[in-house]
């Protein structure tokens, strides 16, 4: 099978040739070689192969040892400081719910007053 059959089948089965102004541009844009299509992503003064690297070269090749996040690790966070306090009684049957913000939490419930 060559390579051209298995792209045009594919092309094919994915509807393309019902758009022949698509099945053109898409042939005409990777008919290159890949050398010519792969070109740096410009990031800052950076490219993306040169990040990618330094980010191999920072967890691979040095003698710090990598330690990856811990995912879903639990976080202690202080918020007594925004904490206020007002008294009541949540009537039975009521569910209070807990709700966490960006920058606050607030415990809704149904209460009765006394």
């Amino acid at each position: 099978m060559s390579n051209v059959y298995i792209n045009e089948r594919l092309l094919d089965d994915a509807g393309l040739f019902d758009f022949p102004e698509l099945y053109a541009y898409i042939k005409e844009r990777y008919s290159k070689p890949l050398e010519q299509r792969m070109q740096p992503v410009p990031i800052g003064d950076q490219t993306l192969q040169q990040q990618v690297k330094n980010n191999y070269d920072i967890i691979y090749a040095s003698n710090e040892v990598f330690e990856p996040p811990v995912p879903n690790a639990i976080t202690k966070l202080d918020l007594s400081s925004q904490l206020e306090r007002n008294s009541f009684l949540a009537s039975s049957g009521s569910d209070p719910q807990l709700i966490v913000y960006g920058d606050r939490i607030t415990l809704t419930a149904s209460y009765a007053t006394t």
